[in-house]
């Protein structure tokens, strides 16, 4: 796992000093650390919910089945 941590730290040491008009990761380096926060919170919630299963699309009115 920390072999995968490291490998993760240099990539986005490599990226951050991309042009942010050509590297999305430079671009959120660039914005500031709210846009990356934001950006983990958000990967953090599809994570979630992908780990919960599949998404019930029945009205809440409906019992489950």
């Amino acid at each position: 796992m920390s072999d995968t941590l490291e490998k993760l730290a240099r990539v986005l040491e490599e990226r951050k000093q991309a042009d942010p008009d050509s590297s999305y990761v430079a671009g959120l380096y660039h914005k500031g650390l709210d846009a990356i926060l934001q950006k983990v919170g958000e990967e953090a919630v599809e994570t979630i919910l992908a780990a919960k299963g599949p998404i019930d699309t029945r009205p809440a009115c409906l019992p489950a089945a």
